[in-house]
């Protein structure tokens, strides 16, 4: 009988302390929105970016077979990105697991504005059509889940994200590109959903994505433990987070 109680003791207590180490996560990415516009200069050149907006300096290859009952297959080479109203983010879910050594952030973004240059190829059973120039889209009701698998690293015992697996939706997407004609781009439009959610799609942008978001993470993972992590969020859940919008002349973010 004094097992099971002490049992259920332990399981109210941890599951206690979770969702407190949870409500303090909520609150440090939500306060941390106001730091957007100007990222992170402090955690240095390849730390954490500008995410409001975001612009990343590497290209992105789209390459996709079988890319729909018009389309074969669909190429595209996107350069000059720019992200526009990732600070509009609505938080779903975020879970941290402190034994588990996990994170889950789950967030939304009503309208995101997506700029740049492109060129494209696009090949039909009978016939291929080509473009460059600027490209404009707008995409509605934007979700993505991230789940992040965590060890620690020697000496220190420090965080390490060493996996990030993500899934990711959209209600709409509008998208106009120049060199394309009108009629391409409606089929564009029409296709692309379905070419998102496709899983061999899914796993390209999941391999995308980490390549960009581990190194940027870990430079901020890789110097805390994780005592250091739940004491730093509880800080942080009285204490409203620096004003980081300055501009350091001279940083350059590789990202």
């Amino acid at each position: 009988m004094k097992i099971q109680i002490a049992l259920i003791l332990s399981i109210i207590i941890h599951g206690t302390f979770a969702s407190v180490i949870n409500d303090h996560l909520r609150t440090f990415i939500e306060q941390e929105r106001q730091n957007f516009p100007c990222g992170w200069p402090d955690t240095g050149p390849n730390g954490i970016p500008p995410l409001e907006p975001f612009a990343p300096s590497r290209n992105w290859q789209m390459d996709i077979a079988n890319a729909g009952d018009l389309i074969r297959d669909l190429k595209s080479d996107l350069s000059n990105v720019v992200v526009h109203g990732l600070q509009q983010f609505f938080l779903h879910e975020v879970r941290l697991e402190v034994i588990g050594l996990w994170m889950r952030i789950d967030f939304s973004v009503d309208i995101l504005n997506v700029n740049g240059m492109h060129d494209t190829t696009l090949f039909f059973n009978n016939a291929a059509t080509a473009g460059r120039g600027r490209f404009q889209s707008v995409v509605r009701n934007f979700r993505m889940t991230g789940n992040f698998a965590m060890n620690t690293i020697q000496p220190g015992n420090f965080l390490n994200i060493r996996a990030i697996q993500t899934l990711i939706s959209f209600g709409s997407i509008n998208v106009q590109m120049e060199g394309l004609d009108s009629t391409i781009n409606s089929i564009l439009n029409s296709h692309l959903p379905a070419l998102i959610n496709d899983p061999a799609t899914q796993q390209r942008i999941n391999d995308e994505v980490s390549e960009v978001m581990l190194p940027i993470m870990n430079s901020v993972f890789n110097t805390m433990t994780m005592p250091d992590l739940v004491q730093f969020m509880s800080n942080r859940a009285t204490n409203p987070p620096p004003q980081r919008c300055f501009i350091r002349r001279g940083v350059k973010f590789n990202f």
